[in-house]
């Protein structure tokens, strides 16, 4: 008989991770039985003996062993331990099908693109990124003290109506004063972030296999949110005036959903023009498909008039725009919010508040408050300035740098640019060497939905948490890896 465990294996006497000796002693035996190390119908040393050869208490012993006895590991035959045995043992089955054969992921999860690394949003050019440096981190906490103060038991339970009211209702003031949007608190629900408002239209207003039309190039989550949800992806053009949806296509390719960010199109920036955005609502009414209107990066709008949204154009179409604060104030916040058309709200408000557990109580009086005080407005008008100086800096340095091989696209609103090459080039190899060097920026392939139908190539650069002096080294870090490899 020799002992299971060695004194060098169970380590020293005080707690290790957490974990007392005792408990690392019953850990050890469990894993050598399921591993086969002890093999079934094995006799065990007595508890004084195991514990005499590990030099430590007795009482550690019968621990582990009255543990593994209860959960069927162990058995105790004319006051002998053994190792149990058990029909299913992991160790004994594996044996039998040699190949352990393991559970396939769905068709949908396989379909799940995931990198090879994760991204580095922190490091600069990173694209959709906003300068949390600038945010006003001490009048946001005096606003989380102020909601402590006023929390009561509801705050910290979940909520049942898709969102704090105070919240609600400052979001609705919000919107009637920056974007021109009229709606009532009752058309609001309050989301995590602008995925889980995707996630829930592509579960609640379509069936598997039904068609939705996707920018292309166009938001690479939306489009995989989408895609997850059984949809028919339907990959339509882009020009200078957006999405580009004829009649042959409202025909052959007819949608139960459409998603679009026309107020600044992500990633090649256009703004979708007023005879387009009229037609794909009339498109949309004619045959009955929902439109999902991301107001991307609204707040920072460098034009002189903001472009009205799609829902206001329209309240009586098939409507439901999409806001976060994920921009304005800082991604982590993972606050965001759909405005339902006044006549979906009894439809639609029941089922989200029944498919998803509305939380973060305080953070949403919190806002509430910031939005009320002013704060808000104030914080994206500094900000707005901020990002202004950084794009004309950013497209300054990128004209002077790729001249006559390259235009940008962007720059209406939002807090980055697009540098689109006039030849195919191979921007997936310049992002990651770029990557390599610390420069975040993604290759505009990666876009397109099709990678065989790929039209345009180039990079997209985000400003937002870029410091405008550091801006001119970055561009010639960027231009020599694009010479070098490619262009001249």
């Amino acid at each position: 008989m020799y002992p299971p465990v060695t004194a060098q294996e169970l380590g020293p006497a005080h707690s290790v991770d957490g974990r007392s000796r005792q408990q690392r002693l019953y850990e050890l035996l469990r894993r050598a039985i399921l591993d086969g190390r002890l093999t079934e119908g094995e006799t065990l040393p007595s508890t004084r003996e195991l514990a005499d050869s590990l030099k430590i208490a007795r009482n550690s012993v019968i621990f582990a062993y009255e543990q593994l006895k209860s959960e069927g590991f162990l058995v105790v035959n004319k006051k002998v331990t053994q190792i149990a045995v058990f029909e299913n043992h992991p160790k004994r089955s594996a044996n039998k099908n040699k190949v352990a054969t393991l559970p396939r992921l769905s068709k949908r999860g396989q379909s799940i693109y995931t990198q090879a690394e994760p991204i580095q949003y922190y490091l600069p050019f990173a694209p959709g990124i906003p300068d949390v440096e600038h945010f006003p981190f001490n009048r946001w906490a005096k606003c989380i003290q102020y909601a402590w103060k006023t929390v009561g038991a509801q705050h910290l339970s979940y909520s049942s109506s898709g969102g704090e009211q105070k919240l609600k209702e400052s979001i609705t003031h919000f919107l009637r004063h920056n974007r021109g949007l009229n709606c009532s608190p009752q058309q609001i629900l309050i989301t995590g972030g602008t995925q889980m408002a995707i996630d829930f239209c592509g579960q609640v207003l379509a069936d598997p296999s039904e068609k939705v039309w996707i920018e292309n190039p166009g938001y690479f989550f939306a489009r995989k949110s989408l895609e997850t949800s059984g949809l028919s992806i339907i990959p339509v053009d882009i020009d200078s005036q957006g999405m580009l949806a004829n009649q042959a296509l409202w025909e052959k390719e007819t949608p139960r959903l459409i998603f679009v960010t026309p107020s600044h199109q992500y990633p090649l920036g256009s703004v979708m023009s007023l005879q387009r955005r009229l037609e794909l609502l009339k498109g949309a009414k004619k045959y009955r498909a929902w439109i999902i209107e991301d107001d991307y990066d609204n707040e920072f709008n460098y034009l002189d008039t903001a472009i009205t949204p799609l829902q206001e154009l329209d309240p009586t179409a098939p409507v439901i725009y999409l806001g976060t604060f994920s921009k304005s104030l800082y991604p982590s916040l993972k606050i965001g919010y759909m405005v339902l058309p006044k006549w979906a709200v009894d439809s639609l408000a029941p089922k989200y508040t029944h498919l998803y557990r509305q939380g973060q109580g305080i953070e949403q009086l919190a806002l509430a408050r910031f939005i009320e005080s002013g704060e808000l407005d104030r914080h994206i008008k500094g900000a707005r300035e901020i990002y202004r100086k950084r794009k004309e800096v950013l497209n300054r340095e990128l004209i002077k740098a790729f001249n006559s091989k390259a235009s940008v696209l962007g720059g209406n609103a939002g807090t980055h640019l697009t540098l689109v090459f006039n030849q195919k080039i191979d921007d997936k190899s310049w992002a990651k060497k770029a990557n390599a060097l610390g420069i975040a920026v993604k290759p505009l392939s990666d876009f397109y939905i099709h990678p065989n139908r790929v039209k345009t190539f180039g990079l997209v650069i985000g400003y937002g948490s870029t410091n405008e002096r550091m801006i001119p080294q970055l561009v010639r870090q960027l231009k020599d890896i694009v010479v070098l490899n490619d262009i001249d």
